[in-house]
């Protein structure tokens, strides 16, 4: 198992980095924010920052996240080792980078499978970070059901999973795209 290190002085990017939390645009069809997602520190799950209910936070600027993870944050990315430091970092006047923000484009995602042309790198990139985004919350929420349709076999959504690294030939794309128009549905329902 690796060790990891948590300093709980430096910058906030060192703090970020040491603790594996990353600022995310996550763009929705029909609004879009920043949150915080990570502290993979176990090879199993992402977490994203919730309020005290479990609805992940989206902040409408960088700026704005910077106050909302001191007001609002809660849930178990707030327990990973250094979100502590992070906080206070932010409290002590420290700022996210503008350039820092990782996108998860769940609104163009969908756009790329209903289009009829071959998924190149850039595209299937962006899917498979959705899929996986999808899967982390759907483990932290808990949703039994969504994660079925992104893990069983047979399911679009775990096919074009496989699709996309080469480890299936093919899915229906008109399934996959209804697939995912109802997974982001269910993110919307999950963000405040």
């Amino acid at each position: 198992m690796e060790m990891i290190v948590v300093t709980t002085s430096g910058t906030l990017t060192d703090l970020l980095g040491a603790a594996r939390i990353y600022p995310v645009h996550l763009i929705l069809p029909e609004r879009s924010g920043f949150t915080l997602w990570g502290g993979n520190v176990d090879g199993e799950i992402d977490y994203f920052l919730t309020n005290a209910g479990g609805t992940v936070l989206l902040a409408g600027s960088l700026p704005e996240l910077t106050s909302r993870v001191a007001q609002d944050g809660a849930g178990p990315l707030t327990g990973v080792d250094g979100f502590t430091a992070i906080r206070d970092a932010l409290a002590h006047g420290q700022r996210f980078p503008d350039d820092s923000a990782e996108i998860l484009d769940f609104a163009q995602a969908g756009n790329d499978l209903r289009s009829e042309e071959e998924l190149p790198g850039d595209v299937a990139a962006r899917l498979v970070a959705c899929l996986d985004a999808a899967r982390d919350l759907a483990r932290q929420v808990p949703n039994p059901d969504m994660m079925n349709r992104l893990q069983a076999s047979g399911e679009p959504l775990r096919m074009l999973y496989d699709v996309i690294n080469g480890e299936a030939a093919t899915v229906d794309r008109a399934d996959a795209a209804a697939a995912f128009d109802g997974l982001r549905s269910w993110i919307v329902a999950n963000v405040r």
